[in-house]
Formats: structure tokens, sequence, C-alpha cells
């Protein structure tokens, strides 16, 4: 795993552990651990478009499919 890799998954398991703390007692626990997935998916997955590569950095970037194909947008708050 790289450098980045790693990284991220310490940023989720943060981001996990945050999530179940601040939500333990909401009766929509549900809901919550499906968002914990999206956000996991986002986090490790670092591309949404098909045949799209991104590596080499620490900021996270998010490939959204559009009409016009695959435009790309930096989550400038993730990192």
């Amino acid at each position: 795993m790289t450098k980045h890799g790693v990284q991220s998954e310490r940023n989720l398991k943060t981001l996990q552990l945050m999530m179940l703390y601040i939500f333990k007692f909401n009766p929509c626990n549900t809901l919550i651990l499906q968002l914990i997935n999206q956000i996991q998916y986002l986090l490790m997955n670092d591309t949404i478009c098909n045949k799209q590569r991104h590596t080499g950095t620490a900021r996270k970037r998010l490939y959204v499919y559009a009409n016009t194909g695959c435009k790309r947008y930096k989550l400038h708050g993730m990192t």
C-alpha cells in the first residue's frame, strides 16, 4: 500500500470512530452507517469514473460523471 493509502486508511478510521461517537444514540443508525460507508468508498477509492486513475497527492479528488464526460473536482476540505 502506498503512503497516501495508509494515510487515507488512518483518516477513515478516525472519521468512523468520530461519526459513531457523535451519532451513538441516534435512532437512525442504519442511515448513519450507510453515510459512513459512502465516505469510506470516496476516501479509499479515489476514482469514480471508469478508466480514470489518480495517485501521488494527499489531496482527495472526486471524479464526477456528467453529460459532457468525466469532470474532476477537488475536495479541498479533505486531506
